[in-house]
């Protein structure tokens, strides 16, 4: 199995270095890896999440455990794609309070324009999300793109006047502007 297989455990052996890593000085690119790594390792570990909202809620929140500590801080699932990837503001619930010490060690993160791609890069271990690649900092604008057009091709159909997308677009529109549609075209 996966879970006792020798890869696994050597990337489990690296996932022990993140205490240890500057959290000011990675890019967005660490976090779209880590994040879809974190998925991977606690399905594995932990099993997928139920179906249900409560469960699919505490696997992300970190609640069953599935979280990681980064630069001497733990980060949960949430943690990584809203508070470090979106940027959220504050008073949403998944971002940090202005008080939160991950506020400051993460401040270069959280001080970049959000890019909207990132939905397209991200994998919650979903069938219907995009397929898990590995992305770099030096290329991440070209990736993410190339990303973002796979997507829209595989998920998104246009018929007459009529456009069915994924639900992805629904969750996250606001991410995407007032007007959806044009966001896709684009």
């Amino acid at each position: 199995s996966l879970k006792t297989s020798r890869q696994f455990q050597n990337f489990v052996d690296i996932a022990r270095r993140l205490p240890d890593i500057d959290g000011a000085s990675v890019g967005d690119a660490f976090w779209i890896n880590l994040y879809n790594a974190m998925v991977l390792h606690a399905t594995v570990v932990l099993g997928s999440p139920e179906n249900t909202p409560e469960a699919r809620t505490d696997f992300f929140s970190g609640a069953t455990g599935a979280t990681y500590e980064v630069a001497g801080h733990v980060l949960s699932l949430d943690d990584v794609e809203h508070a470090l990837l979106r940027r959220s503001p504050a008073g949403d619930a998944r971002s940090f309070t202005e008080d939160d010490p991950r506020r400051r060690t993460f401040a270069p993160t959280l001080a970049r324009k959000f890019d909207n791609r990132i939905h397209f890069a991200l994998n919650c271990g979903a069938s219907s999300c995009p397929p898990v690649k590995l992305f770099r900092d030096e290329s991440l604008d070209e990736d993410l793109a190339a990303a973002a057009r796979a997507f829209v091709g595989s998920e998104v159909s246009v018929s007459g006047s009529t456009v069915t997308a994924s639900k992805l677009f629904l969750w996250y529109g606001g991410d995407f502007g007032e007007d959806v549609p044009r966001a896709i075209a684009a």
